[in-house]
């Protein structure tokens, strides 16, 4: 689940277009350039797992994952001070 603003942002574009986002961010005053990519479901392994998870239950009780969705986010922040 998103834990900043940034990432509930980022994941709310992640998920509608389905491409990576990117922008800076201030983290314990560092400023980091961040990127987030999709995590998508690629096999069938993959939704299965999800969909039948505990947490994702628990979390998302109606949302069923289909083959090619995105599931999630791979997020890389990388500092930009001292650059």
């Amino acid at each position: 689940a998103p834990k900043s603003e940034f990432e509930k942002k980022a994941m709310a574009e992640v998920v509608e277009t389905g491409e990576p986002y990117k922008d800076y961010q201030e983290i314990a005053g560092t400023t980091y350039y961040s990127a987030v990519y999709p995590d998508k479901a690629v096999a069938e392994a993959c939704v299965s797992c999800h969909n039948t998870h505990p947490v994702h239950k628990e979390r998302y009780p109606d949302k069923v994952f289909e083959m090619g969705e995105v599931m999630g986010g791979i997020i890389i922040n990388l500092p930009l001070e001292g650059t």
